[in-house]
C-alpha cells in the first residue's frame, strides 16, 4: 500500500514519531514518596539540606503536604 501525502494513516504514523520524540525529552514527573530518598549529608548543613529538599519539592507533581513533611523529618 503507497501512503499519498494526505492520507490519513500517514498523518497519525507522524504524529506517532513526533511524539515518540517528544517524550523523550520531557523529564518524568516525581512523586511524593521520592523526596524520602533525600537526605541530609553527612556534614551537610541544615540550611543546605533544606534548600536541597525544596528544590525537588518544586519538582513533584501533585505534592502530598503530609508526604513531604514525613520525608523531611526522617531525611
Amino acid at each position: 500500500m503507497v501512503q499519498q501525502p494526505g492520507d490519513r494513516f500517514s498523518h497519525q504514523f507522524q504524529c506517532v514519531k513526533l511524539m515518540a520524540c517528544l517524550s523523550i525529552s520531557i523529564p518524568a514527573k516525581k512523586s511524593s514518596t521520592k523526596l524520602f530518598r533525600i537526605t541530609q549529608i553527612k556534614d551537610e548543613s541544615t540550611r543546605v539540606y533544606l534548600k536541597r529538599f525544596d528544590k525537588e519539592m518544586l519538582k513533584v507533581e501533585d505534592l502530598i503536604k503530609l508526604i513531604a513533611s514525613e520525608a523531611l523529618i526522617s531525611g
